[in-house]
Protein backbone atom coordinates (compact mmCIF):
# COMPACT_ATOMS: atom_id res chain seq x y z
CA UNK A 1 0.00 0.00 0.00
CA UNK A 2 1.23 3.48 -0.81
CA UNK A 3 1.22 6.30 1.73
CA UNK A 4 -1.24 9.15 1.23
CA UNK A 5 1.75 11.44 1.70
CA UNK A 6 3.00 10.49 -1.79
CA UNK A 7 0.07 12.40 -3.28
CA UNK A 8 0.85 15.73 -1.61
CA UNK A 9 2.45 17.81 -4.33
CA UNK A 10 3.30 20.65 -1.96
CA UNK A 11 5.68 18.35 -0.03
CA UNK A 12 7.66 17.76 -3.22
CA UNK A 13 8.32 21.52 -3.35
CA UNK A 14 9.20 21.84 0.34
CA UNK A 15 12.46 21.28 2.17
CA UNK A 16 11.65 18.58 4.69
CA UNK A 17 13.04 18.53 8.23
CA UNK A 18 15.13 15.64 9.57
CA UNK A 19 12.53 14.27 12.00
CA UNK A 20 9.16 12.65 11.26
CA UNK A 21 6.60 12.27 14.07
CA UNK A 22 3.38 10.39 13.38
CA UNK A 23 0.30 9.63 15.42
CA UNK A 24 -1.52 6.64 14.00
CA UNK A 25 1.02 4.11 12.68
CA UNK A 26 -1.61 1.80 11.21
CA UNK A 27 0.18 -0.51 8.71
CA UNK A 28 3.35 1.58 8.46
CA UNK A 29 2.93 3.12 5.01
CA UNK A 30 3.81 6.58 6.32
CA UNK A 31 6.86 5.15 8.08
CA UNK A 32 7.90 3.69 4.72
CA UNK A 33 7.34 7.12 3.12
CA UNK A 34 9.52 8.74 5.79
CA UNK A 35 12.29 6.21 5.15
CA UNK A 36 12.12 6.78 1.39
CA UNK A 37 12.27 10.54 1.90
CA UNK A 38 15.44 10.42 3.99
CA UNK A 39 14.25 11.33 7.48
CA UNK A 40 16.99 10.79 10.09
CA UNK A 41 14.58 10.09 12.96
CA UNK A 42 11.14 8.55 12.76
CA UNK A 43 8.72 8.38 15.70
CA UNK A 44 5.38 6.64 15.32
CA UNK A 45 2.67 5.78 17.84
CA UNK A 46 -0.50 3.72 17.68
CA UNK A 47 -2.94 2.86 20.44
CA UNK A 48 -3.79 -0.46 18.79
CA UNK A 49 -1.16 -3.04 19.67
CA UNK A 50 -1.76 -5.12 16.53
CA UNK A 51 -0.65 -2.19 14.36
CA UNK A 52 2.52 -1.67 16.39
CA UNK A 53 3.28 -5.42 16.20
CA UNK A 54 2.76 -5.26 12.43
CA UNK A 55 5.07 -2.23 12.06
CA UNK A 56 7.64 -3.78 14.35
CA UNK A 57 7.78 -6.92 12.20
CA UNK A 58 7.81 -4.83 9.01
CA UNK A 59 10.59 -2.44 10.00
CA UNK A 60 12.40 -3.36 13.17
CA UNK A 61 13.66 -6.93 13.24
CA UNK A 62 15.50 -9.30 11.01
CA UNK A 63 13.55 -12.54 11.18
CA UNK A 64 16.49 -14.73 12.24
CA UNK A 65 18.86 -12.41 14.08
CA UNK A 66 16.45 -10.21 16.04
CA UNK A 67 18.56 -7.17 15.09
CA UNK A 68 17.04 -3.83 14.22
CA UNK A 69 16.84 -3.21 10.49
CA UNK A 70 16.81 0.55 10.86
CA UNK A 71 17.73 2.42 14.03
CA UNK A 72 15.99 5.58 12.76
CA UNK A 73 12.59 4.08 13.62
CA UNK A 74 11.08 4.46 17.09
CA UNK A 75 7.71 2.76 17.64
CA UNK A 76 5.41 3.35 20.60
CA UNK A 77 2.30 1.48 21.73
CA UNK A 78 0.38 4.22 23.47
CA UNK A 79 -2.34 6.80 22.99
CA UNK A 80 -1.12 9.73 20.94
CA UNK A 81 -1.87 12.11 23.81
CA UNK A 82 0.27 10.07 26.23
CA UNK A 83 2.97 9.75 23.56
CA UNK A 84 3.26 13.52 23.04
CA UNK A 85 3.86 14.13 26.77
CA UNK A 86 6.72 11.61 27.04
CA UNK A 87 9.94 13.38 28.04
CA UNK A 88 11.95 11.95 25.14
CA UNK A 89 9.31 13.10 22.64
CA UNK A 90 9.09 16.57 24.21
CA UNK A 91 12.88 16.81 23.96
CA UNK A 92 12.74 15.98 20.25
CA UNK A 93 9.93 18.48 19.62
CA UNK A 94 11.77 21.29 21.43
CA UNK A 95 15.13 20.71 19.78
CA UNK A 96 14.38 19.60 16.23
CA UNK A 97 12.30 20.79 13.33
CA UNK A 98 9.78 18.04 12.67
CA UNK A 99 7.20 16.98 10.16
CA UNK A 100 4.16 16.00 12.23
CA UNK A 101 1.69 13.69 10.53
CA UNK A 102 -1.38 13.65 12.77
CA UNK A 103 -3.53 10.69 11.79
CA UNK A 104 -4.75 9.25 15.11
CA UNK A 105 -8.36 8.12 15.21
CA UNK A 106 -10.41 5.03 15.79
CA UNK A 107 -10.46 2.43 13.06
CA UNK A 108 -13.59 0.65 11.92
CA UNK A 109 -13.46 -2.86 10.63
CA UNK A 110 -16.66 -4.38 9.26
CA UNK A 111 -18.69 -1.74 11.08
CA UNK A 112 -17.06 -2.43 14.46
CA UNK A 113 -14.63 -0.04 16.13
CA UNK A 114 -11.26 -1.65 16.80
CA UNK A 115 -10.62 0.90 19.52
CA UNK A 116 -12.81 3.50 21.10
CA UNK A 117 -12.54 5.61 24.19
CA UNK A 118 -14.80 8.56 24.85
CA UNK A 119 -13.16 11.70 23.50
CA UNK A 120 -10.41 9.76 21.72
CA UNK A 121 -12.18 9.18 18.39
CA UNK A 122 -10.15 12.08 16.97
CA UNK A 123 -7.62 13.33 19.55
CA UNK A 124 -6.39 16.08 17.23
CA UNK A 125 -7.16 19.02 19.53
CA UNK A 126 -5.48 17.34 22.51
CA UNK A 127 -2.45 16.49 20.35
CA UNK A 128 -2.14 20.04 19.00
CA UNK A 129 -2.48 21.63 22.42
CA UNK A 130 0.51 19.59 23.58
CA UNK A 131 2.52 20.11 20.38
CA UNK A 132 2.03 23.90 20.46
CA UNK A 133 3.93 24.07 23.77
CA UNK A 134 7.03 22.44 22.30
CA UNK A 135 7.17 22.56 18.48
CA UNK A 136 9.63 24.76 16.64
CA UNK A 137 8.16 27.50 14.45
CA UNK A 138 9.69 25.92 11.36
CA UNK A 139 8.09 22.50 11.79
CA UNK A 140 5.59 21.24 9.22
CA UNK A 141 2.25 19.95 10.50
CA UNK A 142 -0.13 17.76 8.52
CA UNK A 143 -3.62 17.04 9.84
CA UNK A 144 -5.24 14.02 8.19
CA UNK A 145 -8.85 12.86 7.90
CA UNK A 146 -10.37 16.33 7.96
CA UNK A 147 -13.53 14.94 6.33
CA UNK A 148 -14.41 13.17 9.61
CA UNK A 149 -14.10 16.19 11.88
CA UNK A 150 -17.66 17.50 11.55
CA UNK A 151 -19.07 14.15 12.68
CA UNK A 152 -17.10 14.45 15.94
CA UNK A 153 -17.69 18.18 16.46
CA UNK A 154 -14.13 19.25 15.65
CA UNK A 155 -13.89 22.88 14.57
CA UNK A 156 -11.37 23.60 11.83
CA UNK A 157 -11.08 27.20 13.00
CA UNK A 158 -9.93 25.97 16.40
CA UNK A 159 -7.22 23.90 14.70
CA UNK A 160 -6.13 26.95 12.68
CA UNK A 161 -5.98 29.07 15.85
CA UNK A 162 -3.84 26.53 17.71
CA UNK A 163 -1.45 26.20 14.78
CA UNK A 164 -1.11 29.96 14.43
CA UNK A 165 -0.05 30.05 18.09
CA UNK A 166 2.91 27.91 17.03
CA UNK A 167 3.65 30.04 13.99
CA UNK A 168 1.46 32.97 12.89
CA UNK A 169 3.16 32.75 9.48
CA UNK A 170 1.98 29.22 8.66
CA UNK A 171 0.52 28.87 5.19
CA UNK A 172 -2.37 26.40 5.09
CA UNK A 173 -2.91 24.09 2.13
CA UNK A 174 -5.65 21.52 1.61
CA UNK A 175 -4.79 18.43 -0.40
CA UNK A 176 -6.02 14.85 -0.36
CA UNK A 177 -8.32 15.20 2.65
CA UNK A 178 -5.55 16.79 4.71
CA UNK A 179 -4.55 20.22 5.90
CA UNK A 180 -0.86 21.06 5.59
CA UNK A 181 0.64 23.88 7.62
CA UNK A 182 3.97 24.95 6.15
CA UNK A 183 6.11 27.85 7.38
CA UNK A 184 6.26 30.77 4.97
Amino acid sequence: MMSKLNNLSILKETTLPDTFIESGSYLGDSIEWALQNGFDNIYSVDIDKKFIVHCYSRFCTESDSGKYKDKRINLYHNSSVDFFVRNEVIDVMKNQDCLYFLDAHIHSHKGRDTYTEEGQEFPILKELNIIKKHATKTSIIIVDDIDGFEQYGIDGNEIDNILHEINPEYIKYEQGGMWLYIPS
